[in-house]
């Protein structure tokens, strides 16, 4: 996949509960690249801006890029959501029997969704 780039203007960015941020961009038509970005979709790669067209090779990163969501597993994410979620409550009860309760609610749910026949 050949990568998109293209001139943007940042309109937006916003702090998320687990500190991570969001950032939106605004772009004129992009024609190739609107395509390029739909197919990049739920990857992660670098984005480097630059107010100017000063940009070189030495600002491109050799490493790759990680944005956090490789580093802990889906179950582990989903915990550290959760926990996220107890202290906004207003910690009630303990933190395990709060995890437990959740946990089986969301197992629930799924089992809800079986097919009895399957």
């Amino acid at each position: 996949m050949s990568k998109p780039s293209f001139a943007a203007v940042i309109a937006g960015v916003k702090t998320r509960k687990d500190r991570s941020l969001r950032v939106e961009l605004d772009t004129q038509e992009l024609g190739e690249d609107a395509a390029k970005l739909f197919a990049a979709l739920g990857m992660q790669g670098w984005i480097l801006f630059s107010p100017n067209d000063d940009i070189t090779e030495q600002d491109v990163p050799e490493i790759k890029a990680d944005a956090g969501l490789g580093n802990k597993t889906p179950s582990s994410r989903l915990r550290a959501v959760l926990r996220v979620y107890w202290e906004q409550k207003g910690q009630p009860g303990t933190w395990e029997g709060f995890y437990l309760t959740q946990m089986e609610r969301l197992i629930d749910t799924v089992k809800d969704k079986l097919d009895s026949d399957g």
